[in-house]
């Protein structure tokens, strides 16, 4: 896995905080839109980054920009009879509706690219 454009690691770091702010609101949004419990659950997955745990949201910024391998461990993990591959990408979709939602006009098409950028960097880090 490379290293994701500097320009993408820029616009996720830029509006990472106002993702923060919000990230009640799209949990709970991609929660709803969100198809299986299997993929609820990775909702509240966390991730321990550095010595500390954090959840998906903060996850995906802090995967924009590490070099992997570098490990993201995640302390919760799906189910082993659910591939994760169809996981990630049912989770995708609902990110990207939570966000545009709670982003209004800052979900410009270019912030939700990077943001969909930095979370397949995320689950295919986590696919190893």
């Amino acid at each position: 896995m490379q290293t994701l454009p500097i320009e993408t690691i820029a616009i996720v770091e830029a509006t990472a905080p106002d993702v923060q702010a919000k990230a009640a609101a799209i949990i709970f949004r991609m929660w709803h839109h969100l198809p299986s419990e299997a993929t609820r659950r990775l909702l509240f997955a966390e991730f321990a980054i550095e010595g500390r745990v954090v959840g998906l949201l903060e996850a995906i910024t802090v995967s924009a920009r590490r070099k992997w391998p570098e490990p993201l461990p995640r302390l919760l993990t799906p189910a082993e009879n659910e591939g994760t591959d169809s996981i990630y990408s049912t989770m995708e979709p609902a990110l990207m509706l939570a966000l545009t939602e709670a982003l209004g006009k800052m979900g410009t098409s270019v912030v939700l690219n990077a943001w969909k950028q930095a979370f397949r960097s995320l689950t295919e880090g986590l696919a190893g």
